[in-house]
This record gives C-alpha cells, sequence and structure tokens, in this order.
C-alpha cells in the first residue's frame, strides 16, 4: 500500500518561509544569471534584495486577498521586466537598445519561442511562481526593523530599486544620443537622406554595383587570433584585392537588418517608436520615408536598374516596402524566388537556403551584364542568422556547431560568388561590396565575441580594378551609401546626418544632438482625419485617409486576426501604425490614445469590424461596427469622437 504523499501547507509557519524562500530565488535568480553570465551590473542583484524586502513590508499591511493581490501584480511586473531586462543582455550583452525595442513585437515570438526554448520555459515558470506564491502567502511576521519602514518609502523602494527601470531611463536618456566626437563624420540635422553633386572622388566612369549584405558576417570572424578555427579562409585572401575599412562601427538603430540596410542606403538611424510597434510601422505604408533621398533613388536617377534578392519574405519588417519606395525596380524575396527552386521545399526557417540564393543571382548577373544599362545588384544571406546558423546542405560539415558551419558555408559561398563576378565582368567598370548588415547577435560563439567586444568590427570590403588596401578611418552604416556612390563614379554624397564617402579626408563640423532628430518618420506628414474624413475596407483590410493608405498586417506578416490601427495626434494626424492580439494589451500601451482601425476575432474571420475613439481600459470611448465592404467616417464623425 502506498504511503500518503506529504503536502506543504504555506499557511504554516515552515511552508510560509519555504515559499518565502522561493519566491526570492524566483526573483534573484534572473538577476544573478545575467551578471555571473551576460555582464550584467551586480548593483540589479542588490537592486532585486531592496524590492524583495520592500514587498515584504507592502505584504504586512493586512492578510486580506487585497493586499496579496496587490504583491502578486508589483511580483510579477517586477520578474516581467527583469526577465525582459535579462533577455536583451542575454541576445546582445547590453541592456534596452532600439534592437530590443523594435524586435518587442507579437511577430518575432514564434520564432523566438522556437529559437529559445529552454530560457522561454524557465521564464514561463518564473512567470508563475512570481504571481502564485504572493497569493498564497499571507505574510505577516516580519522583523520589527521592516515593520518600522514607512509604506509610501516602501512603494518608492519598489519602482527606484528596478534595475529594468533605470536601464530603460539610460535607453531613454542616453542610448538615443550619440557623442559624435567619437562617430566619425556624424553631423545631426533633423532630418535624413543624401545631398549629391554630379562627379565622383573615386572613379570618372560610373560603374556597375554589387552590393551583398551578409547576415552578421562582423570582421571579427576574420581574426584568427580570436577564432583559431578560421572560419573565413577564403574571404581573407579575396580581402588582398579589396579596399577594406577596418574601423567600422555599429552605432545605435542599425543593429538589425532592416535598421542596417535603412541607415546603410539612407544614411539615417532607424529608430523604434516610443510604444515599440516594431515592424508593422514600415510595413504598413506602400512608400516608408517618402520624403527621404536613398541609395537607389540616387542611382535611378542616374538611369540605373537595381535589384534586390534576398531567401527571407520581403513583409518581414517592410523591407520590401522600403527598397520598391526607394529606387530598386525588382525586389526579389522567398515569396518569388522560390518556386525557382529545383526542390520547392528546400528552405530554412528563414527562406531560402545561401546556395539557392547565389546560384539565382548568377543568373540574374547574367542577365544584367548584357545590357548596357548600369546597374545595382543588391544581395542579403540568411544562412548565418542567430542563434545557430542555418548551412546551407550544399556545403561540407567541418564543425561541431551549426554556427561554424554556416560561417564556413558563408565564407565558400561569397568568396565563389565574387570570384565568378570578378572573372566575367569588366572590372574596370564594376564595383562589388560586401557589407555586414549589422553585428552578430547572441549565437552559440557568443562567449568569445563577448570577451573581444573591443575588436567587434563591420565588415566594408570593395572590389574594382584598383589595388587592395586597408583604411582604419572611423567609419559606421551611414558612411556606407556616400562610399558606394563615389566608388562608383556616380557622384559625391553626403548624408543630412552629416556622413560622407570614407575615401574622402575632410572631416564635418561634429556636434552631439538626439538621433532621433536625425531621423525621419517613415510615414508621410498626413492630412487631418477631422478634415478628410477616413476610409476603411474590407478588401485588402486598407485605411485611408487623404492621400495617405495603409494596409493592415500584423508586424508586416497577413494580417488575419487581432487589431491593426492609425494612431492619430490632438491635430487627427497619423503619427504612428500598431498591431495589438487584443484590446487589454492595446490598453495599456498606449492608454488615452486616439485610434482608427480593423478588428478581427480569430474564430469570427469572416465577421470584421472597424472602430475609432479613444483607448480607455474599459472602452467605452471606442465606438465600432461590421466591416461588411467599406466604411467612410466623415470629418464631422472624428470631430465628435475626440
Amino acid at each position: 500500500m502506498l504511503a500518503p504523499v506529504a503536502h506543504i501547507n504555506v499557511m504554516a509557519p515552515n511552508g510560509r518561509v519555504l515559499g518565502l524562500l522561493v519566491l526570492a530565488l524566483t526573483h534573484l535568480s534572473v538577476p544573478l544569471t545575467a551578471c555571473l553570465a551576460y555582464g550584467a551590473s551586480p548593483l540589479w542583484i542588490m537592486g532585486t534584495l531592496v524590492f524583495l524586502a520592500a514587498l515584504w513590508r507592502i505584504g504586512t499591511v493586512s492578510s486580506g486577498v487585497g493586499t496579496r493581490v496587490l504583491c502578486a501584480s508589483l511580483s510579477l511586473l517586477s520578474y516581467l521586466l527583469s526577465f525582459s531586462l535579462a533577455v536583451s543582455f542575454y541576445m546582445q550583452g547590453v541592456g534596452y537598445t532600439e534592437a530590443f525595442f523594435f524586435h518587442l513585437n507579437i511577430g518575432t515570438l514564434p520564432q523566438a519561442l522556437s529559437s529559445y526554448q529552454v530560457p522561454a520555459i524557465l521564464g514561463f515558470l518564473g512567470l508563475i511562481l512570481s504571481t502564485a506564491l504572493p497569493l498564497v502567502i499571507p505574510v505577516v511576521v516580519v522583523p520589527r526593523a521592516l515593520r518600522l519602514l514607512p509604506l509610501p518609502i516602501a512603494f518608492l523602494a519598489v519602482f527606484l530599486s528596478s534595475a529594468p527601470l533605470w536601464s530603460f531611463v539610460s535607453y531613454l536618456l542616453v542610448a538615443n544620443e550619440i557623442d559624435v566626437s567619437s562617430q566619425y563624420g556624424l553631423y545631426v540635422e533633423s532630418d535624413g537622406g543624401l545631398h549629391s553633386s554630379d562627379k565622383g572622388l573615386f572613379s570618372d566612369d560610373r560603374k556597375n554595383i554589387i552590393l551583398i549584405y551578409a547576415e552578421s558576417l562582423e570582421s571579427i570572424y576574420l581574426d584568427t587570433a580570436i577564432f583559431p578555427q578560421d572560419y573565413l579562409p577564403k574571404i581573407k585572401r579575396l580581402a588582398a584585392d579589396a579596399h577594406m575599412f577596418s574601423n567600422m562601427q555599429q552605432i545605435a538603430g542599425t543593429g538589425w537588418t532592416i535598421g542596417g540596410m535603412v541607415a546603410s542606403q539612407c544614411g539615417f538611424p532607424l529608430m523604434a517608436s516610443v510604444h515599440s510597434t516594431g515592424n508593422s510601422t514600415i510595413a504598413s505604408v506602400e512608400k516608408p520615408y517618402p520624403d527621404s533621398t536613398c541609395l537607389g533613388d540616387i542611382l535611378a536617377d542616374r538611369g540605373y536598374k537595381s535589384v534586390f534578392m534576398g531567401g527571407a519574405d520581403l513583409a518581414f519588417a517592410g523591407k520590401g516596402n522600403f527598397l520598391s519606395a526607394h529606387g530598386y525596380h525588382e525586389v526579389l524575396g522567398r515569396e518569388q524566388l522560390a518556386s525557382k527552386l529545383e526542390d520547392p521545399d528546400y528552405l530554412s526557417l528563414w527562406g531560402l537556403y545561401d546556395d539557392s540564393l547565389f546560384a539565382l543571382a548568377r543568373e540574374k548577373f547574367k542577365e544584367l551584364e548584357k545590357s548596357s544599362q548600369p546597374y545595382l545588384l543588391t544581395l542579403l544571406t540568411v544562412d548565418t542568422h542567430h542563434p545557430n546558423g542555418y548551412p546551407s546542405r550544399s556545403c561540407s560539415q567541418e564543425f561541431d556547431d551549426d554556427m561554424g558551419n554556416s560561417l564556413r558555408c558563408s565564407d565558400l559561398l561569397i568568396s565563389e560568388f565574387i570570384r565568378h563576378v570578378r572573372n566575367n565582368a569588366d572590372m574596370e567598370r564594376t564595383l562589388i561590396v560586401l557589407f555586414s548588415d549589422h553585428l552578430s547577435m547572441r549565437n552559440s560563439l557568443w562567449p568569445v565575441l563577448n570577451e573581444n567586444h573591443a575588436a567587434r568590427k563591420l565588415m566594408f570590403m570593395l572590389f574594382d580594378n584598383h589595388p587592395g588596401d586597408i583604411s582604419d578611418i572611423q567609419g559606421n552604416h551611414l558612411n556606407v551609401a556616400p562610399t558606394i556612390i563615389d566608388a562608383a563614379g556616380v557622384a559625391t554624397v553626403r548624408t543630412h546626418t552629416g556622413a560622407h564617402s570614407l575615401f574622402d579626408d575632410r572631416l564635418d563640423e561634429l556636434t552631439t544632438e538626439s538621433v532621433n532628430e536625425a531621423t525621419p518618420s517613415p510615414l508621410m506628414n498626413t492630412a487631418a482625419a477631422t478634415e478628410v474624413g477616413v476610409t476603411i475596407s474590407r478588401l485588402g483590410y486598407e485605411i485611408e485617409l487623404g492621400d495617405f493608405k495603409v494596409k493592415a498586417n500584423k508586424n508586416g506578416m497577413p494580417f488575419k486576426s487581432g487589431m491593426y490601427m492609425l494612431l492619430l495626434d490632438d491635430e487627427a494626424k497619423v503619427i504612428d501604425t500598431m498591431f495589438s492580439e487584443n484590446y487589454m494589451d492595446l490598453a495599456a500601451s498606449v492608454p488615452d490614445a486616439f485610434v482608427v482601425g480593423i478588428s478581427v476575432l480569430p474564430d469570427r474571420q469572416n465577421f470584421p469590424s472597424y472602430f475609432f475613439g479613444r483607448i480607455t481600459e474599459t472602452g467605452e470611448k471606442i465606438r465600432q461596427g461590421a466591416l461588411k465592404g467599406s466604411v467612410f467616417l466623415s470629418a464631422q464623425q472624428i470631430r465628435a469622437a475626440m
């Protein structure tokens, strides 16, 4: 006969102590891990201890349900914020940044959960414990010294001891400021884009341009003193024939793919909106940054044909919209290229493998070479994407980890493609550019990357008919477009941020300004809804406000359910777009905001509705109705709702 199972009674003194200990360890486990493994400050641990003491004091108010719910809410919020900060340290080795907030959205959640299953499970367990334990442990016995702590001071300590709060304040006050005394050629103005004059410093004849964005392929992988595995031997040999810029820094707003692409093509960083709508904003509009001039725009004005080829989905983060709006005549992604494969199912989590991409790129290169029209062919690889890499099956598996194999595979595929171009093009009229889209995020080689942080630089190589050399002039993403346009003999350009070609020895006047002031909005300056009204269409889930039109999306992916909306300012002009899974999340994210949008319930996808009004917790100021075809909200209706 089985013995009875012993249960721990958390209401009894011993059970209460054990419950308090588990709660403390749950909260301390996050900063302890972040400090010991990811380089976070030990002050985070001290702050957590202060929070636990303050929470204990608040719990002495009474043993009633209200007090326990309050403690559980504070505990949940603290753990959730701590876990989010730990994720930032885990992925980047630093606290909150633009890259973190840009990716903080529902659209990236499935990929994050599938890639980081163990941390996700542990985080979910911590959320449960941090919420449940304060509900079942009535704290009434505390040390006398703690009982003397005034309750208002305890509440104040809860917030002032929060490391995530201070990291966020630092992000707002410091991370969004660039000290240009340490950033070469950066003069911050209020808008972005490129200025040009029709002369080139580096060459007299316009050259065809092949631009390869190599996913996370930073120059540190070339250093065999740091990586004795010699991951990139072929690219390193090719570098002897390239003009290599060895001191390329990554600045705020450029540390992920679309951020790196916008910065390197337009000359301004991509700053996430204040409420982190993330990937939905650029994807929402057909022509993001309509008032800015970028690399493709300047080339198109001078007769170039521009083509983009990338293995990933064009909709993700609005990459396709951005390129199509700025001078690219052909924009080809996963959907357009997969049908050309012999095996359409040969795809990674992100899309086409790089061996497929480069095979198709050779065909496109051959096609472009037959024409007398100058061209820009831009490629974006994916095999070296974090966390583990996705090596193409045509490559040999030489290492024990996929990231090492992905690096070696990229080395082979990129170097072979560059050699192919050099052997089949007139290099007197061809420029090949190899550039990291951004530095690596956390991958299986992170311990080595983190230990050698000072050596981490972007890879930037240019191949043409000139002898190879190395320049240690300091640059960043903002210098890339001016340098390419200069080296191709197209024009001398500078950005509104003051960055210019790295072949230009002149230094611009330097200043320190907010990066936000240098970054234009991806949305056009719209008319006021109180003057022109708003049209909402079921067909395509489109919203129109005068000349401004957006298509509903879920962080760049097709909109099937949820809530998609325009956010309007006090003048009823569009300031942003947003996607939310449900109204409660929306109320927490943008309280008191005025919105106009489309809502589709997951189990009623054939019955969409429209809504408009001001966000409140109860939703009493939101008006809605069935969206059967097209609905026009008059200027008078908008004025009345505001």
